[in-house]
């Protein structure tokens, strides 16, 4: 089932809205407190539309729920710099993850192909701490 990434945001006690910065040559975004996540939407299904409540982690049983945000290493699926995937998808193009963060278990997404068009998620919580926390984007 293919699934692609609809939205990043900031949350945890001190959430702010996921700071994002032009430069330049491109953007600069991500958290600078609490978890940046995302959220994996199977086929599509929830269009532009982004989730009004959460089931808690995303899992097979719950996929529109919040992921964290992916790090680099693309959870070892394929090769694929997670960073430059989710830069190309929107359209840059570079990308990378400039900070990680440990802490916090819910499950990332991944990208299936480098360009960023598909993504999924492997929903493993376990040995899958951490997540991206900023990202940069070039033109």
């Amino acid at each position: 089932m293919a699934r692609r990434t609809v939205a990043a945001r900031a949350q945890g006690a001190r959430a702010r809205r996921a700071p994002r910065a032009d430069e330049p040559n491109g953007i600069f975004f991500g958290a600078s407190s609490g978890t940046l996540r995302a959220v994996v939407d199977p086929d599509n299904a929830g269009g532009s539309t982004l989730p009004t409540s959460s089931q808690g982690c995303c899992s097979a049983e719950h996929p529109r729920s919040i992921c964290n945000a992916p790090k680099t290493n693309n959870n070892g699926v394929g090769g694929i710099d997670s960073g430059d995937a989710l830069c190309r998808a929107m359209g840059f193009a570079s990308g990378v993850v400039v900070e990680e963060t440990a802490g916090n278990y819910c499950p990332k997404p991944h990208a299936l192909s480098a360009n960023g068009a598909t993504w999924t998620s492997d929903f493993q919580t376990t040995g899958n701490d951490g997540y991206g926390q900023q990202f940069r984007c070039t033109r």
